[in-house]
């Protein structure tokens, strides 16, 4: 538990250094306010958010396998390094596990790291942030507790998907298939079933 936390926080530093900001959707932030120097006198004007309108217009016309594959790319760029971080403190925590165990339980931790980071990525990219946060179908439903709820679903799904992903990765690597080869094959093999799954719950 110990480890999962510190990976947590240094890819939390990771995101906050490395990553931009994800675009808030109207609901949060819907104009913004531009102050520019005329005549030698500050005028402020106020419109709408440039960011709020691409991310509108992102969510309006990209079709939603895309937006799936897109949010994909991201999680399992983010994963891999969580892989990354992960491998040498399971190697130093558990110092008998041969390279293939080794291998199989540094990807089962990762994953199960990643999913709070995925469901927040998943939300931006395929679905718009306030699908986490607002119930269509119970719009009185409190924000915490509807978190909560879409963060559960996006747990039982991916941890099916993980024991299903660390099998066809183990299959992969004993047939000689290893290394990145094996993690994007897997991982996005196994992607298309979340899409459907998590289409399902998100509604």
């Amino acid at each position: 538990m110990t480890m999962g936390l510190t990976v947590g926080t240094e890819v939390s530093n990771l995101l906050r250094a490395k990553v931009p900001k994800i675009m808030l959707p109207p609901t949060f932030e819907s104009t913004s306010t531009i102050s520019t120097l005329r005549g030698g006198a500050v005028v402020t004007q106020k419109g709408p958010n440039p960011a709020v309108a691409t991310y509108n217009l992102y969510h309006k016309h990209m079709p939603h396998i895309a937006k799936f594959f897109i949010a994909g790319f991201v999680g399992n760029t983010l994963f891999y390094r969580i892989i990354q971080m992960m491998e040498p403190k399971v190697a130093a925590l558990f110092p008998s596990l041969g390279e293939g165990n080794l291998s199989s339980a540094t990807f089962l931790l990762s994953y199960l790291v990643e999913i709070p980071f995925q469901h927040v990525i998943n939300a931006a990219l395929c679905y718009t942030l306030s699908s986490i946060l607002v119930n269509p179908s119970d719009p009185k439903q409190p924000k915490k507790s509807r978190y909560l709820q879409t963060l559960a679903y996006t747990y039982a799904t991916y941890v099916n998907a993980m024991l299903i992903t660390t099998l066809v990765k183990r299959g992969l690597e004993e047939a000689g298939i290893g290394g990145q080869p094996s993690f994007w094959i897997s991982v996005y093999g196994v992607g298309v079933f979340n899409m459907f799954i998590l289409n399902r719950a998100m509604k």
